[in-house]
């Protein structure tokens, strides 16, 4: 989605559309109350789903307790959104303060064991603290990291600019010393299209002997072209960084190009609102959202015990004087750390087999 620039309660003009088009459907609305039901009932239909759509236009102008905005999607098309301000208390009201018992599980909601955010963000640390009967607990993964995994942060990347050549020349390399180091078998994860088109034909000119793809908007069918490829390479959006399954040596190398922070938004403009400190908003908000989104798609790495990964973080900001190494290492499962591309090569010289070089 592409967001439009503005919510819709700072945009007069789309205000003004909006009531333009609400009227538009009030007058379709009375013509066809007096228009005589046929026999199929699609007179009833119509006026049904124009009263539909005029009442929920009515929440983006009327209901100053929501976020409102549009945004194009990648058909084109419009789509309008909306959500409550204050949706953590509305949770807090309709879920946690019934007294129903709930348990919640996930491999991502905490960030270095620390569940704050996730309270924070759904209402739960709105429980007053005498009320209170919160038991959390932060498991460690039950794969060997430390003996399956590594993890590659070269050193001395340009800052992450899109528009450097510097920098798009840097990460192409990086990425083609890693596709060799591993002899394929990578998913390479990005958070611009335009990037990742750039360094795909950048690489294209390097490598033959591993087979390419590029997974571009809807193009979800290169998941399976990647798996049946056995040795592929396949560059990807966010969309691969979540719920993708690919266990043993077809995904053996993860490459994520830069941190994957969130994506500006209303939502977070919003957020933003709400803190005096923009530091404090950095540490609360935007952080966590992108820890928790790394973690993510680390997972896509190892899914079962006898898998081997190597994992590369190409962003200087996680560099050995980065701004956000510790945080990220902290948040990451226990793992070798190096810069040095030769250590990769060992580390897949030594645990995987034959048949994984031969394909």
């Amino acid at each position: 989605m592409e967001n439009i620039s503005r919510t819709i309660e700072e945009d007069r003009s789309t205000r003004l559309w909006i009531r333009d088009l609400i009227g538009m459907l009030e007058k379709l609305g009375r013509i066809f109350v007096t228009v005589k039901m046929d026999s199929c009932g699609r007179v009833k239909t119509i006026r049904n789903t124009a009263q539909s759509i005029e009442d929920r236009l009515n929440v983006f102008l009327s209901a100053k307790q929501n976020i409102s905005w549009i945004e194009k999607s990648d058909s084109g098309g419009l789509e309008f959104c909306s959500l409550p301000r204050e949706l953590e208390r509305i949770l807090y009201h309709d879920l946690w303060h019934t007294g129903v018992h709930s348990i919640i599980t996930s491999g991502t909601i905490s960030v270095g064991g620390n569940f704050d955010h996730f309270k924070r963000m759904t209402g739960i640390d709105l429980l007053q603290p005498q009320n209170r009967r919160v038991m959390e607990v932060s498991k460690l993964s039950p794969f060997n990291y430390s003996q399956n995994a590594i993890l590659y942060i070269p050193e001395e990347l340009p800052f992450p600019d899109i528009h450097d050549e510097k920098y798009i020349e840097a990460i192409s390399r990086e990425i083609i010393h890693l596709i060799c180091a591993t002899f394929g078998h990578t998913l390479i994860l990005f958070s611009s299209y335009w990037l990742m088109e750039r360094i795909f034909y950048e690489v294209k000119q390097e490598i033959q002997s591993f087979p390419l793809f590029i997974m571009k908007r809807g193009r979800m069918d290169m998941i399976e072209k990647f798996r049946r490829s056995g040795n592929g390479v396949l560059f990807a959006s966010d969309s691969a960084g979540e719920g993708i399954d690919l266990p043993g040596d077809i995904l053996s190398s993860v490459i994520i190009v830069k941190l994957p922070f969130p994506v500006p938004s209303p939502i977070l403009e919003y957020e933003r609102t709400k803190y005096d400190d923009f530091s404090q908003y950095v540490k609360e908000i935007i952080t966590p959202g992108m820890i928790i989104k790394l973690r993510q798609w680390f997972g896509r790495g190892i899914r079962r015990e006898t898998d081997t990964a190597v994992f590369s973080i190409l962003d200087s900001r996680v560099g050995i004087h980065g701004r956000y190494r510790d945080d990220v290492l902290k948040a990451l499962p226990d793992m070798p750390v190096t810069g040095r591309i030769e250590e990769i090569r060992r580390f897949i010289a030594e645990k995987k087999t034959g048949e994984y070089f031969l394909l």
